[in-house]
């Protein structure tokens, strides 16, 4: 884990924080490939493990804390089932990825990855461009402080 995941910044904003957190995800998945592609599979597998319970954390943390906010304070619930409906291609992705480890199949680890990796970026995407700061900007200074603070303090 680098530094900067290891001693997260403190955040002002939902929208920095989970940006923050998909970084730090980006950067979980990407250590993954580089072991696949150099054959260290037991490696993988840990790293893997990490990505996979951070991502599996991130989700949880918008569908059951995230989403109810944001729709309860902008009156908006298309945004939210877009995003819980790629949360289940991401799931079936991740599964896809977890075989091809576990396979030792570096090929099949390539496509998968790039497969996610697709789905994530339109994902993110939306996320950091619109429902983020549409959360952030529908609530007081206080109640953003708030929720911050209990999103960075889940569980993983």
């Amino acid at each position: 884990m680098s530094a900067d995941t290891a001693n997260p910044p403190s955040f002002s904003s939902v929208t920095s924080y989970l940006e923050w957190d998909h970084r730090r995800l980006d950067n979980l998945l990407e250590s993954t490939r580089a072991l696949v592609l150099l054959g260290h599979f037991s490696a993988a597998v840990t790293s893997y493990g990490q990505f996979l319970k951070g991502l599996t954390r991130h989700i949880r943390i918008e569908e059951e804390i995230l989403f109810p906010i944001f729709e309860e304070h902008t009156g908006h619930s298309g945004p939210t089932q877009v995003m819980h409906h790629e949360h289940q291609l991401i799931h079936g992705a991740l599964s896809a990825i977890g075989e091809a480890i576990d396979s030792q199949d570096p090929r099949r680890f390539e496509a998968e990855q790039r497969g996610l990796v697709h789905i994530l970026s339109a994902h993110n995407m939306k996320e950091e461009h619109v429902l983020y700061p549409m959360t952030d900007e529908s609530m007081s200074s206080s109640a953003r402080a708030e929720l911050v603070a209990r999103l960075e303090g889940e569980p993983e």
